[in-house]
Order: C-alpha cells, then structure tokens, then sequence
C-alpha cells in the first residue's frame, strides 16, 4: 500500500515530503518506535530528492527532518549533495568503533546494540550531531580538493592520523591548534565535519565546544581563519557564522 505523509514547516519554507511505500511494518503501536522498511523511501527538500535505504523508526525520521531542514535554512548546497541516507542495525557494517560514514554522497548511519565478551552492551541511537557530521564529509566530496588545499592552508601540519586519540586528554582542559576536538587531528576530512558538527550543535543549544569559548586558544588565528573558510564555502550561513565570531576573538 502506498501512503503520502507530507510535513510543512512554515517557518523555514522547507517542503519534507516522504513518499513511503510500506512493504513491511512491525514494532509497537507507539508511532515513535514503529519500524518502516526504508527500501522504497525517498524525500524531498525543496525538489530535491534523498533516497532513503535500511529499517528506520518515525521517532529517527523526525530528527532527520530537524537536521536537514537546519541544513536547508543555513546551508543549502550541502543539502543538494546528499543522494542517500541509510540506517544499518548491523555494527559489522561499520569500520571499528564508528557510527556512521559518508561515501562520497552517500551517508550510512547506525542505530543498535553492541555486546561484547565480558557482558557489557552499549547502544547507539542516531542523533542530530551525526547527521550534520556527515552530511559535511558529503558537501566535502562534492567542493573537492581544492576546498580541502585551502583548509590545508590554514591547518597546518597538526594532523596525526590514528594517534589523535593520544590528544584526548589534552582537549578536555583546552581546545588548541586550531582544532574543535582530538578527533579532528585524525586528518582533514574530520576536522571540517568535527567544525561543522560543533557549529550546528551550538547553534541548535546541544553540547559544544563553542558552549565554553574560555577553553578556546583564541590567540591562535586558525580557528577564526577556518570559520570564515566554512561560510565562504557555504557550510554555514551569515548568521552562523556571525553568532560563533565573537567567541573566537
């Protein structure tokens, strides 16, 4: 059976129209945990359509439509290049220890339970965060090298590859070089999601780095250099970009 939902938000102007065809559905009867077979699922922003792959839950379909509509309002570009979202319960799916990845313009995201030998489990559920996280490693695949030469420029030579987690410590007493989070000294690449992440985060009142500018090392000319990069790239609106300023001077 082929059912239309269609969601309008007036304030941003941004048209979330899903199509879902329903082959299969099960779960409980609480629309927020009730499971829809994602394989025939596409939606539309502002004509632009996203194909949407795996098992999702309508309570993960509406923090989609809160990260994207975000996006759309402050930074459309990186909405136009996304052309799938999928939700994988299988943590094989993932490198070690990641909960999400983008593939050129294709962005997977895990929700699920992980067990391990001596009894423990962990879940993950996706969040807003993530989403944003990767939909700028999608948008980074699309401006290209040349975006990242110039990130390049400003960054550096502070990227250490696996050894970033060494540095853990080291960012939780102050945010140095340049770099939002030790998990932005793995290499370029992440360092513009981790920005992008924290930007977003920040601006929607969720934890961020930017929560706390005293621990910013605001005399290092990097960190305001990397934010002018990322509105003149359109990561970010002007009036982002003008709400996280003042806290990097």
């Amino acid at each position: 059976m082929l059912r239309f939902l269609g969601l309008l938000t007036a304030n941003s102007g941004v048209v979330f129209l899903l199509a879902l065809v329903m082959l299969q559905a099960c779960g409980t009867t609480t629309q927020q945990t009730k499971h829809v077979n994602a394989s025939y699922t596409k939606i539309w922003i502002n004509g632009k359509a996203i194909n949407l792959g795996g098992d999702l839950t309508f309570k993960n379909l509406v923090i989609l439509e809160e990260a994207l509509q975000t996006l759309q309002k402050h930074a459309p570009k990186s909405v136009r290049s996304i052309n799938s979202i999928n939700f994988i319960n299988n943590a094989d799916h993932f490198p070690y220890n990641q909960r999400a990845h983008a593939f050129f313009d294709d962005i997977c995201l895990y929700e699920g339970s992980t067990f391990y030998p001596d009894g423990s489990v962990t879940h993950v559920e996706i969040d807003l965060e993530t989403i944003w996280h990767e939909v700028a490693h999608a948008y980074t695949y699309i401006l290209g090298y040349r975006f990242l030469d110039e990130w390049i420029a400003i960054a550096g030579n502070v990227y250490q590859g696996e050894r970033y987690g060494f540095y853990r410590e080291d960012y939780e007493e102050k945010i140095i070089a340049g770099v939002v989070s030790a998990y932005g000294l793995m290499n370029e690449k992440e360092d513009v999601a981790e920005w992008v992440e924290e930007i977003y985060s920040y601006n929607r009142g969720l934890g961020s780095v930017f929560n706390d500018p005293k621990r910013i090392d605001k005399s290092d000319p990097r960190f305001l250099k990397k934010l002018e990069l990322l509105y003149k790239k359109e990561f970010i609106s002007r009036e982002i970009y003008e709400k996280i300023k003042p806290l990097l001077r």
